[in-house]
């Protein structure tokens, strides 16, 4: 008997394969879009056990304080309890006789959840969506049964919530988000720092000021804008003054800092100042460290020095005799320093020659004195002390009988040291003088002899 089965043509067998490829690609994305949204309900429905195991130990602790009052079920009476569960009303029973113990049935208000199943000395329970587990223990032939109501809730969309954001996603953001660090341009800038007194010198006496300079160089081919430039007051000092654009930070009515926005030109430098006294009772060493755009300058450190100004000579002072000056400079501070010292000849007087010395060494000259002689001074550690002398001797005068030798002259780093006065007691009544020509022809060279007369 002939085949009644007929051969699709072409056309049919074509079609019929690309519904096939179709209906494979479409149960494939169905079943990885259902594992998907499993595994993000298995977290969820970990999580609210995790807090529904919390509860069940509260209401536990509940029970057991219930038992320990009386409250429990006499055996062999029926017993039966109806809770609500959702939108749909079932009771929930559980007879208890003897030892045996029956377990309810749960409805679901929204999803179905199974009911637990309650044996004797114990109950298992097993709850999804919404249910009702109960648990019947017994105890000395007396049935406690408890009953606990698990909600597991749906996934919420909240009213406005466009995303939930799952960790694969939140991976993904997190790169895109990435910046590279080695892509952020700092701009090549230099910063230098120095300190400086009046006299140009690197210590400080009280009272003294104290300009800092903050300079910064741009070490690049282009023009570097809005770079902010910070330095705080030092400790030990009390602000001044400084350049018209700084910003003051104050602390109070105490200015504690100061900042300047400043632009650089290409292969350029541009500085910044300001101006602090010594306080009085100011001791050690004066540091400060200044920032530009985040880079330190270097440290400067300014040791705090004393002056003191002292005149001796031997026995009662008189004409002729010979006054010794020394100049002693003090250092409070842990690092050298070296102060300018300038004295001049007190009136009355003549330089002895030869006797201008630092530390008791050199051969200077009066302009020398007059103008200012460099003494560098050792750090505390290294002695902290350094000196300049000078002597000189007293003239002779007439008129009274005593004169007082004073010199109020002597500085150091532009700031007076004390005045020093000495009384000189008159020894002589008289002064006389005879000249004598070495040759009658030659008018250009005589000697001279003077004569000082006592009473």
């Amino acid at each position: 008997m002939a085949s009644k089965f007929k051969v699709p043509d072409k056309k049919t067998l074509v079609a019929i394969i690309i519904i096939a490829v179709l209906l494979i690609a479409a149960i494939v994305g169905t079943v990885a879009f259902l594992k998907n949204r499993g595994t993000a309900e298995a977290t969820e429905l970990e999580n609210y056990e995790e807090q529904s195991t919390a509860t069940t130990q509260e209401e536990q602790s509940t029970t057991d304080t219930q038992e320990q009052s009386g409250e429990t079920a006499t055996p062999g009476n029926e017993e039966q309890t109806t809770e609500p569960a959702g939108d749909a009303e079932t009771a929930d029973t559980t007879t208890t006789g003897g030892n045996q113990g029956t377990a309810g049935t749960g409805a679901t208000g929204g999803n179905q959840g199974t009911a637990g199943t309650g044996a004797t000395g114990g109950a298992t329970g097993t709850t999804g969506g919404t249910g009702t587990t109960t648990t019947i223990d017994n105890i000395q032939e007396s049935t406690i049964t408890e009953y606990q109501t698990n909600i597991i809730p749906e996934r919420l969309v909240l009213e406005g919530e466009e995303k939930i954001w799952t960790p694969r996603e939140l991976q993904a953001s997190f790169a895109s988000a990435y910046i590279n660090i080695d892509e952020v341009q700092t701009p090549d800038i230099t910063v230098n720092k120095t300190a400086t007194t009046k006299s140009e010198n690197n210590v400080a006496q009280i009272g003294e000021e104290i300009t800092y300079t903050i300079t910064v160089q741009n070490n690049t081919n282009e023009k570097i804008e809005r770079i902010y430039v910070t330095d705080t007051i030092p400790e030990k000092t009390t602000y001044v003054s400084s350049t018209s654009n700084a910003e003051e930070f104050k602390n109070g009515t105490v200015v504690t800092s100061l900042r300047w926005m400043v632009d650089i030109e290409a292969n350029s430098t541009t500085s910044v100042n300001f101006t602090v006294t010594v306080n009085d009772d100011a001791t050690g060493t004066i540091r400060n460290v200044a920032i530009a755009n985040g880079e330190e300058s270097n440290e400067t450190q300014t040791p705090i020095i004393q002056t003191e100004k002292i005149s001796s000579y031997e026995g009662e002072l008189n004409e002729l005799d010979v006054i010794t000056y020394t100049i002693k400079i003090t250092n409070q501070g842990d690092v050298e320093g070296t102060a300018k010292v300038s004295d001049t000849v007190p009136e009355g007087t003549t330089l002895v020659p030869n006797t201008i010395k630092v530390n008791g060494e050199g051969n200077y000259t009066e302009q020398q004195l007059n103008e200012g002689i460099d003494v560098t001074v050792p750090s505390k550690d290294n002695g902290g002390e350094a000196t300049l002398t000078f002597q000189v001797r007293v003239n002779p005068f007439t008129g009274t009988e005593t004169k007082i030798i004073r010199n109020a002259e002597a500085k150091v780093d532009e700031i007076p040291t004390n005045p020093t006065e000495d009384t000189v007691i008159k020894e002589y009544t008289q002064v006389g003088g005879q000249k004598t020509w070495i040759t009658p022809e030659d008018k250009t060279k005589l000697t001279a002899t003077i004569e000082l007369l006592r009473d």
